[in-house]
């Protein structure tokens, strides 16, 4: 056994010594050189959340999944569509490909943000199957009026008919998820192998890639992006992106820390650090079970405490004196099993739908991209474009908001334009008021799937500003805190949640006279006295 694991580690370091010698002998063009990469690997930071969502499940394309088990049945479709090929096209022949793809062997893998350990042959034959398959997959949405169905019905020597729908929708998530991208340039190889036409290739793939942009997009994009443009982008997930989000002049801001402060505004309850005894009085105050102490307790029990335990948690957290006095609160008062849990996800500070529209403010659908998207003050309107949501929206955002994060270096325009639907969807009822205003087309069974969608959506890898997006947040929280109601609240908590800072403070007097007070009946049995005025107040 040690034998054959060694003379395996010498034949990879062979391998390796082989592949860097042939990198420095053969002749390379710059672009291969400098090609950026582009297909990454999902932080975990984000797969964590909802791994499905980023993680091939019935096809692989590309290197990252070609070797799991759950995924490599579908290598016999990718080898009956590739025999499909040869036999249409006669002057196609698929080893001729393979050797092509083999002298773009370096430009393939800089695409790749992670190494791959296979020698170039496997590569490029790998490439080519899947490059065929996918190439197949989508023709149909080369036409304007083409969709899934027709998709699928070019599908019929894969799947049975029970199953060809189901599977079409699944190869849709698989082929916009980001590790499972394949490099437009070698799609455009493949394709301009196949017909033998430059002209030709460069003339259909435009159409396929947008065809297949919007079967899947859930916003509508302006469909007279050049032809050239899209042949610019390095995947199909990149296209779709520059689709939605075409903002060029854009510049990242720098982010103030002043400026992601959630609890801006809320007044300041800390005391102090000096109460750190507070709680050692407590337990002893506890034990006191006789005389005025006993009957203080029962007071205590129905009033005060009572009282402070109707205040808010913010409050109660953050005010050092009633976390002191946390063990006789626990002793007074039965413990709550419907404790406020946190939020699963930070949101950024704006109104709910629901709030908005209370106040007064219509949402008006646009027709328009991510642009579009204004907060109108006088006219009490919140302009956002149309979103349908269906089956494949999930992943298709959550792709692109990993992709903008790791591939781009300025603001992240599409994660802002998610945070901020996030942040105004809290409930079924916020999905309700959208989908009557025809801002949101609801394709699931329910408004509560909507919710969850969004409300499941993580914060970005990076915090991040967008002028137009955060200006629409900016007026909405500034029209929304003017109105009357929030003022009265805000004045509530300025004025009279303070003044129980006030009221902690005599509590705790009033606690440490009380327990001189207990001290010094012990000594001169105060009791008696007690008894001895009683029963003269009776004789009088």
């Amino acid at each position: 056994m040690a034998f054959n694991s060694s003379s395996s580690l010498s034949s990879n370091d062979k391998r390796w010594v082989i592949e860097i010698r042939n990198f420095f002998e053969e002749e390379i063009d710059d672009d291969g050189i400098d090609m950026p990469v582009c297909i990454f690997n999902v932080p975990k930071t984000l797969k964590a959340i909802k791994p499905e969502a980023y993680t091939p499940q019935l096809i692989a394309l590309g290197p990252y999944h070609h070797w799991r088990e759950d995924v490599y049945e579908m290598e016999r479709y990718k080898l009956v569509c590739a025999k499909r090929v040869q036999a249409q096209y006669k002057n196609f022949q698929f080893q001729h490909l393979v050797n092509k793809i083999m002298k773009t062997e370096y430009h393939v893998r800089a695409c790749y943000h992670k190494y791959l350990e296979m020698d170039g042959e496997t590569l490029a034959w790998m490439m080519a199957l899947d490059g065929l398959f996918l190439l197949e997959f989508l023709q149909a949405y080369a036409y304007k009026n083409a969709s899934a169905l027709t998709s699928s019905a070019r599908m019929n020597h894969l799947v049975d008919s029970a199953g060809k729908k189901l599977a079409c929708d699944s190869i849709l998530k698989d082929i916009l998820m980001l590790e499972n991208q394949l490099p437009v340039f070698l799609l455009r190889k493949i394709l301009r192998v196949q017909h033998s036409s430059s002209d030709l290739a460069d003339n259909l793939l435009p159409h396929m890639f947008i065809g297949v942009c919007r079967e899947l997009s859930p916003i509508k994009f302006d469909e007279n992006y050049l032809p050239s443009k899209v042949l610019e982008r390095v995947h199909l997930l990149d296209i779709l992106y520059h689709l939605l989000v075409h903002m060029p002049d854009l510049q990242q801001p720098q982010v103030e820390d002043d400026q992601i402060k959630e609890d801006e505004g809320e007044p300041d309850l800390s005391i102090g650090n000096d109460m750190e005894t507070l709680p050692k009085d407590w337990k002893l105050l506890s034990k006191l079970n006789i005389g005025v102490m006993g009957k203080l307790k029962d007071a205590i029990s129905s009033m005060a405490i009572k009282l402070v335990a109707k205040l808010p948690v913010k409050i109660i957290s953050k005010a050092p004196m009633l976390s002191a006095i946390a063990p006789a609160l626990e002793q007074f008062l039965p413990s709550s099993k419907n404790e406020s849990k946190p939020p699963s996800v930070e949101e950024i500070m704006v109104p709910s739908v629901s709030e908005l529209c209370e106040a007064g403010v219509e949402f008006c659908p646009t027709e328009g991209d991510l642009t579009s998207i204004i907060f109108d003050g006088k006219a009490r309107k919140f302009h956002l474009p149309v979103v349908h949501i269906d089956s494949h929206t999930e992943v298709v955002m959550r792709n692109l908001v990993a992709y903008e994060a790791l591939a781009l270096s300025g603001p992240l325009v599409f994660a802002r334009y998610t945070e901020l639907m996030n942040g105004i969807i809290d409930t079924p009822e916020d999905v309700k008021l959208l989908r009557e205003n025809k801002i949101l087309v609801n394709h699931l069974k329910s408004d509560k799937e909507v919710a969850d969608l969004w409300n499941g959506m993580s914060k970005t890898i990076r915090l991040t500003e967008v002028p137009h997006i955060d200006q629409a947040i900016a007026d909405a929280n500034a029209y929304y805190n003017n109105t009357p109601r929030v003022k009265f609240c805000r004045l509530m908590k300025k004025y009279v949640y303070r003044s129980w800072r006030m009221l902690i403070v005599l509590v705790t007097v009033l606690l440490l006279v009380l327990m001189a007070l207990q001290s010094f009946c012990s000594v001169y049995n105060c009791h008696r006295v007690l008894n001895l005025n009683g029963q003269t107040n009776v004789l009088h």
